[in-house]
């Protein structure tokens, strides 16, 4: 069947992408608080398009910034999944939902 799933918009790939800081043992998220609150109030919003559709709620981003949004989001959206590109098979149908934005934002 479909795969029904929301993606980032351009935008919010980067933002998250460039606050990836990499040390010499890891790599970590460091995001602006506010910048972090904003991102997480847009997944969280579409988060109800999903549960009025009795989805289970699934976000698509790129690999490099993957691993970083899950511990982004799952102490406070816990039921989303966080999937890349590469972890979905080339003949799984997608059924985009939206793409979250910032430019929505209030």
């Amino acid at each position: 069947g479909d795969i029904p799933l929301m993606t980032l918009d351009a935008e919010i790939e980067e933002l998250v992408n460039n606050a990836i800081q990499h040390t010499e043992h890891e790599s970590y998220l460091s995001l602006e608080p506010s910048l972090a609150q904003k991102i997480l109030a847009q997944l969280n919003k579409a988060m109800g398009k999903f549960t009025s559709m009795n989805y289970q709620p699934i976000i698509l981003c790129s690999p490099g910034i993957r691993p970083h949004l899950k511990k982004l989001t799952e102490r406070f959206i816990p039921t989303l999944v966080v999937l890349s590109h590469n972890e979905i098979d080339k003949r799984a149908k997608l059924k985009s939902l939206g793409v979250a934005s910032l430019n929505h934002a209030g």
